[in-house]
């Protein structure tokens, strides 16, 4: 079974726990980052960011509207989906206290994009939401932390080596899903 760790906002973490020699490798583009693979309870498991920001204007083109955003994290969803046959989708629920307005509307959006992904699958899914208090349990056995705390849990747990806490947080997501 393909598990898809997602911690959905503009500079999405992703972890993919695989099922086949496919890699996420070869999706790197200007959006997708693919920053390495690690071994989470055994399983082998890529991880990355997506970048969904709109392109801004420049000479040669026009700015491409906010809710481009959403479109393009659709994108990449369906495209993993797709080709590593995802059964099921860990995702990180959105935290309406810890945020402004526009980071929680956003953080909806892009939810729902992934909800729309996995209903037009070829196949089912089975999607998971996990409140951000209950992945900081998994992670750090309290229900606060840090980004950096986050980050330094990875490190120990899974030999992580990044600074980026929506990685570091998809890892914790994928540990959680794996457990």
């Amino acid at each position: 079974m393909s598990i898809l760790a997602l911690d959905p906002a503009t500079l999405t973490g992703w972890a993919l726990q695989l099922n086949s020699d496919r890699s996420a490798e070869g999706f790197a583009d200007r959006r997708l980052v693919y920053s390495g693979e690690i071994l989470i309870e055994g399983k082998r498991v890529e991880y990355g960011t997506f970048n969904a920001a709109t392109l801004k204007k420049t000479k040669k083109r026009k700015a491409e509207p906010r809710y481009y955003r959403t479109a393009h994290f659709y994108d990449f969803v369906e495209d993993l989906i797709e080709f590593f046959v995802v059964e099921r989708i860990v995702c990180e629920e959105a935290s309406a206290i810890q945020r402004g307005k526009p980071a929680v509307e956003v953080s909806h959006k892009l939810r729902a994009a992934v909800e729309i992904a996995v209903v037009r699958a070829r196949h089912t899914i089975e999607l998971t939401y996990l409140d951000p208090p209950d992945l900081k349990f998994a992670a750090l056995n309290k229900r606060k932390g840090t980004k950096e705390e986050m980050i330094a849990a990875a490190a120990e747990r899974y030999g992580y080596k990044g600074d980026e806490d929506n990685e570091a947080d998809a890892l914790h997501l994928m540990g959680w899903a794996l457990r």
